[in-house]
């Protein structure tokens, strides 16, 4: 009854049910442009196959800046970035929806992801020194052989194989699938002790 005469705050304490309320209460929820509701039935909606409208509400639930739903649409704009590096608006988006995600630090997202993907942004755009700044602190396979390769060419950071050889190395542990080639590549420099220079590494490294 507070709801329907106007007050928003009834439709923030509703939503702490949403266990025991229906689907369809939770769009009406929506539609009254509760942040909580628009991430929750948007996330239904994306689960269900109805892209438009779950995208439509976590642009809303955003708008109020609902972190995990700026999060779910960086997610999905770097997926698409990362299918197709040429696709720069999609690129571009995700970059500035993280960067906003890590200035604010919110207490409600996984911060080491962020820094990964956004990491790995800085590395196609061959931005090498923010995106070493944020890889180093993370430990998925990928960001330790993107770490790697920027050791291993003195990419935004001074060339150094052992530490190149190092990232390699914890990243075929994890089972990297490229991280062999390299690891055994550098161990062959080291091994003459003739560390050599090569052309600045494509995007495609990233996957």
């Amino acid at each position: 009854k507070a709801l329907e005469e106007g007050c928003l705050d009834a439709g923030n304490k509703l939503i702490q049910y949403q266990e025991i309320i229906k689907p369809d209460e939770i769009e009406k929820l929506a539609n009254r442009l509760i942040p909580e509701a628009n991430y929750l039935y948007g996330m239904n909606c994306l689960k269900n196959g109805k892209y438009a409208r779950g995208i439509t509400c976590l642009k809303i639930a955003s708008v109020f800046k609902h972190f995990k739903a700026i999060h779910e649409l960086a997610d999905i704009e770097y997926d698409k970035a990362n299918k197709n590096h040429a696709n720069s608006k999609s690129l571009n988006i995700a970059l500035q929806l993280y960067q906003y995600l890590l200035d604010n630090n919110p207490n409600d997202i996984e911060v080491i992801d962020v820094k990964d993907k956004l990491g790995h942004i800085y590395y196609w755009n061959k931005d090498f020194r923010k995106a070493m700044e944020l890889l180093e602190k993370c430990t998925t396979p990928d960001a330790l052989f993107l770490c790697g390769k920027m050791y291993q060419y003195g990419n935004g950071t001074a060339q150094d194989i052992l530490k190149a050889k190092s990232y390699f190395k914890s990243a075929l542990d994890k089972g990297h699938v490229r991280a062999k080639v390299e690891y055994e590549k550098v161990c062959g420099w080291i091994a003459a002790n003739k560390p050599k220079k090569a052309n600045v590494p494509g995007r495609h490294y990233g996957k």
